[in-house]
């Protein structure tokens, strides 16, 4: 790559319009400020005192006792934050652990796992402690953001006051209040976006050479690779969208620029992608088949239509009542809601589209938003929670790899920060008059300004003695195996496996993707939400046996939900710290994959068994089929209550900003019950196939329509993988009904093993 000649930058105005409109400036300055400065640092400083005041001031005096984010976001954040130093200090493979999820393990490639923040912020794990950590970066990030915007800005505008609310409107965003409302450090780490545009804008300006470029370009793209691969993803895509819109509009000159760019950005990916490729490597071939789906649902996690310029409690005016109403009919958490532009900067985006519409960087700034906004609509688009049938762009996206794992409202972020650039110019170049300025401002703070409670912002780290006293090396073993209840993200483990630095290993973690060799253990699903099992001791006990679980450990402020299962251990707690441990007693089994077959066979025959059998029973006791449900059987107790474990899910109002809702009749305690016609009768459940397969035989022998996976017909079941794990839904008549409530069992031959591993590639200590 040869050096090329630094010149003074071209403009990119063509046409500045009529003779009253005034002419917009350069978009890129002769001489360019310097991009860390003392007047950076001012700024950067105002918005880290911003940030403070909003979102840290109720943790003085409690930094390690209170954390950001009311999900359970954080617990998992701070995970990485002490597994980072751990798996570094220990000397094993950071992207393959054994300390949740074990013996199995887990491949941490797939997740949100912050690599780079979790190395660079060691220091304070270490010190602090990995609570503090997290708390420090939650509210650094709001002004590091806002800094690297303002750092564009003033580059594009040459003006400092108007390069601050720049920096202001991407840094506060409403996407940004969402994100630290949930303590979603990933993409709260979103700072070398503006930072990649900054460099290309210089480069295109011919202010840096071509080496330079492609140095910074690819340590900024491995810096976002290694903080969040999903907003890399998006950048890249909306990225190239930039370029050629912006080739499309511009004069000759600037098509020669812009093409030009093109070469080092390649290089720069390329040199990236060498970079982070052992990261890429467990990323592909340890995927866990997860390349071909979706982990969520994108029509769930997309913009309502509403969400533009209706805020959320997030937002101090969303507390107003009336918005308030409107916004929690939006899908989603706050997190996810994140959308409002505001009245303000839509009414400026709107006008500045009008005046500046025949200028290339005008048309490109505003066809730019336009596209965006369209995107975080998601597949279909939905106006105070109701579907409008039209199918949108983003249905496309769907069927690419990578960009299939995005979700649509994150987009938003980046129409902030095209915000963040029509206001700095029109700040620095508009000759309205001051005043009106000043109003225009001091209307984007308070439209934008965040919710000015403390306590909104932060919740306990509910961290009981047993864990925080280090109790824990008085009891435990180092290194065995335990599980916390509640389980997984209905709990806390994670958060007390990271302040002991990894003591313990768990059968468990507090990630987004559960394993779905774990869904299988029939057990789990009650560890997930109150279910019915039948045969529940057995189930705990292969359960534990199998994963090798020396202890079991709850809360004594949840031990009320859970003492009545954990009773049948036959083993008496200790109580200690705040915690009730049962240690157990020669729990280790060699042949999981057998365990599981057997338990998993039992499990899925019995529920449906009892099932018909309810079924049939209220019906012949006179029971109107209008009437038929799970939760009318179970009152009638038809479906054995002390079989009913777990815990219903907690909703959190500022969480799912939703109701509680009313369960379900028909479907309740994982079982679907209800009539399907006048005189048939719908059955369902979870099954994992290669256990159901001779129960759905049966079925299928005795003439019962069968649905799987729903709703596809029963011509499915034949090109259904080995593997599957999904809900079955069976229909049958009256008669049907009444002769299968008679057979003693419903899987008259063993189950054979699928022809896949139920274990995950993972090795090596934890």
């Amino acid at each position: 790559m040869g050096q090329s000649k630094v010149t003074q930058r071209p403009t990119l105005v063509t046409d500045p319009g009529p003779a009253d409109r005034p002419e917009s400036p350069s978009a890129l300055p002769g001489v360019a400020p310097k991009a860390c400065d003392l007047p950076a640092l001012w700024a950067f400083l105002l918005y880290l005192a911003l940030s403070v005041l909003c979102f840290g001031r109720a943790l003085f005096g409690h930094f390690t006792g209170f954390h950001i984010g009311m999900s359970q976001d954080p617990r998992a954040m701070i995970w990485f934050l002490a597994w980072w130093p751990h798996a570094i200090a220990s000397g094993i493979n950071p992207l393959l652990t054994h300390a949740i999820w074990a013996p199995t393990g887990y491949n941490l490639a797939w997740q949100t796992c912050i690599p780079l923040a979790g190395v660079l912020a060691s220091p304070l794990t270490l010190t602090l402690g990995s609570v503090a950590s997290f708390n420090i970066l939650c509210v650094l990030s709001l002004p590091l953001n806002a800094s690297c915007m303002f750092i564009l800005c003033r580059y594009l505008t040459g003006n400092y006051w108007a390069s601050l609310m720049g920096g202001y409107v991407f840094g506060f965003s409403a996407f940004m209040l969402g994100r630290i409302a949930f303590g979603h450090l990933p993409l709260l780490l979103a700072f070398p976006v503006p930072l990649i545009v900054y460099v290309a804008a210089r480069r295109f300006a011919e202010q840096m050479t071509e080496r330079t470029f492609v140095l910074v370009l690819t340590l900024l793209l491995v810096t976002q690779f290694l903080l969040f691969i999903e907003i890399y993803a998006t950048m890249t895509m909306l990225g190239a969208l930039a370029l050629v819109l912006g080739w499309s509009f511009g004069a000759m000159d600037a098509r020669r620029r812009i093409l030009a760019l093109v070469r080092p950005i390649i290089y720069s990916y390329g040199i990236a992608t060498v970079l982070v490729s052992p990261y890429l490597y467990y990323f592909y071939f340890f995927n866990f088949g997860l390349l071909g789906k979706s982990l969520w649902l994108p029509s769930i996690y997309s913009t309502d239509l509403l969400n533009f310029v209706v805020p959320t409690q997030a937002n101090e005016l969303g507390k107003i009542a009336f918005l308030k109403s409107i916004s929690t009919a939006f899908s989603g958490s706050i997190a996810d809601n994140g959308s409002c532009l505001s009245l303000p900067l839509v009414a400026l985006s709107v006008h500045y589209a009008y005046r500046h519409w025949r200028e290339p960087l005008g048309r490109l700034l505003t066809w730019c938003l336009i596209v965006v906004a369209i995107l975080t609509l998601g597949p279909i688009p939905h106006v105070a929670g109701h579907t409008l049938h039209l199918l949108l762009p983003w249905s496309l996206l769907e069927r690419l790899p990578v960009l299939n794992q995005a979700l649509p409202v994150r987009l938003s972020m980046y129409a902030f920060l095209v915000l963040a650039l029509i206001v700095s110019q029109w700040l620095a170049t508009a000759t309205t008059r001051p005043g009106f300025k000043i109003a225009f401002v001091a209307s984007v703070i308070i439209f934008n300004a965040p919710n000015l409670s403390a306590a909104f912002w932060v919740r306990p780290a509910s961290t009981p003695a047993f864990f925080r006293d280090n109790l824990y090396r008085q009891y435990l073993r180092k290194g065995e195996t335990v599980v916390i209840l509640p389980f997984a993200d209905q709990g806390y483990g994670a958060l007390w496996q990271a302040q002991t630095q990894m003591y313990f290993n768990m059968a468990e973690g507090d990630l987004s993707a559960w394993p779905d060799y774990f869904l299988k253990w029939p057990i789990v699903e009650s560890f997930r939400i109150r279910s019915y099992v039948p045969d529940a001791s057995g189930q705990l006990k292969v359960f534990l046996a199998a994963h090798d679980v020396g202890v079991v450990i709850v809360a004594d402020r949840d031990l009320a939900d859970w003492q009545p299962l954990l009773s049948t251990l036959g083993v008496a707690p200790v109580r200690v710290g705040g915690v009730s441990l049962y240690r157990l007693k020669d729990n280790r089994a060699h042949d999981a994959e057998r365990l599981l077959l057997e338990a998993r066979t039992r499990f899925d025959n019995d529920r449906m068994v009892t099932l018909i059998r309810a079924a049939s029973r209220y019906l012949a006791d006179g029971g109107d089929i209008n009437g038929l449900s799970v939760i009318e059987v179970a009152n009638l107790n038809l479906i054995p209550k002390d079989s009913l474990i777990g815990s219903d899910l907690a909703f959190d109002p500022l969480n799912l900003p939703h109701p509680r809702p009313t369960p379900d009749p028909r479907f309740v305690y994982m079982l679907w019950l209800s009539p399907w016609t006048k005189d048939r009768i719908a059955l369902g459940e979870y099954i994992w196939f290669p256990t159901a397969a001779p129960m759905i035989g049966t079925l299928r022998s005795m003439g019962v329509e069968i649905h799987y996976p729903v709703p596809d017909s029963e011509s499915r079941i034949s090109r259904s993988k080995l593997d599957d794990y999904r809900f079955l839904l069976v229909v049958m008549t009256r008669d049907q009904l009444a002769r299968i409530a008679e057979l003693p069992t419903l899987s008259p031959v063993e189950a054979q093993p699928p022809h896949t591993t139920t274990s995950s590639p993972t090795n090596g200590p934890n």
